[in-house]
């Protein structure tokens, strides 16, 4: 006599197939991150990736990471939460990491500028650094050489 689960299992076989599969296509998106430098341009603040050419005083190199929260799992709610795109796995654990403000990067990286006496940071660089790579735990990090421009002639 065979077993009567021998036909479900033949059925759903399929279906077992189907869910561990793999990806074949994945949606078009674009990714855009803008910095904005108006706030401070209007306050006679200079970012700039390049050289400055005239006369300055050099005030200090300002280096800026902002870590973004990240928080355990709950056993319990780890089935849930396995989709969600801002998870990652380490140490055997689920973790979910909020994404950091690109402009709260650039807020600080001001302030501590200004704190120096500098009204530029030059050489500026921005970039995100996944910790650890492949996770979703996204640094923010940015760094220029902070100073006090000579021949700053101010509009009217």
């Amino acid at each position: 006599m065979k077993p009567r689960y021998s036909l479900a299992f033949i059925v759903s076989l399929p279906l077992l197939f189907a869910a561990c599969s793999t990806i074949h296509e994945m949606e078009r998106f674009t990714s855009v991150r803008a910095l904005d430098f108006r706030p401070y341009a209007d306050k006679g603040f200079l970012f700039t990736p390049n050289r400055y050419t005239l006369e300055y005083d050099s005030r200090g190199i300002v280096t800026i990471e902002v870590w973004p929260k990240v928080v355990k799992i709950p056993r319990e709610k780890e089935g849930k939460m396995r989709s969600n795109p801002e998870t990652f796995w380490q140490d055997g654990w689920l973790w979910i990491a909020e994404e950091v403000p690109t402009q709260d990067a650039l807020d600080s990286a001001y302030a501590v500028a200004t704190r120096l006496g500098a009204d530029a940071l030059v050489e500026f660089e921005s970039e995100r650094i996944e910790v650890p790579p492949g996770s979703k735990r996204t640094v923010m990090r940015m760094n220029g050489f902070a100073i006090k421009r000579q021949s700053l002639k101010v509009a009217q």
